[in-house]
């Protein structure tokens, strides 16, 4: 029907068994847990927003500088969210939306767009999205040890 939502699908039977409009009305590449509510990403305006995992209303809002928002990954009072085409990985404070840390990675490196954290490490996946150089040809699983 194109329109932008966030499913929640049975996993028994593949069934869409509930749905919420994007707040936003657009497309979303991030989605992480945080006690029972959901933070996703969001593109107008470029946005981290946490929404209540019942009803689906908007709790809480940020608005980040990033490019294009991608992969999330919550950390203690901190969220992280990957920049896929500026090669950052960025950690907000998920209350104010201060910037606590910045990761960056090499211009010819990996195109994060998925994130999970455990244990202090942080896992990205990489699409090795194509570019005007072109492809690097191998797209990868990684870790990052994060600062804190």
């Amino acid at each position: 029907d194109h329109v932008s939502k966030v499913c929640k699908i049975d996993p028994a039977t593949g069934e869409t068994v509930d749905y919420f409009r994007t707040p936003d009305g657009g497309g979303i590449h991030g989605l992480e847990w945080d006690e029972g509510n959901i933070w996703l990403t969001a593109f107008n305006p470029k946005a981290l927003i946490l929404v209540d995992g019942n009803t689906y209303e908007v709790i809480h809002k940020f608005t980040c500088d990033l490019n294009v928002l991608h992969g999330l990954a919550l950390d203690g009072d901190g969220i992280w969210c990957s920049d896929r085409a500026d090669k950052v990985i960025v950690k907000y404070e998920k209350t104010t939306g201060l910037e606590m840390d910045r990761i960056h990675l090499p211009p010819d490196g990996p195109d994060p767009h998925g994130l999970t954290i455990k244990d202090g490490v942080l896992w990205y996946s990489d699409a090795d999205f194509p570019v005007a150089e072109g492809m690097r040809g191998y797209p990868e699983i990684g870790v990052i040890v994060a600062n804190g």
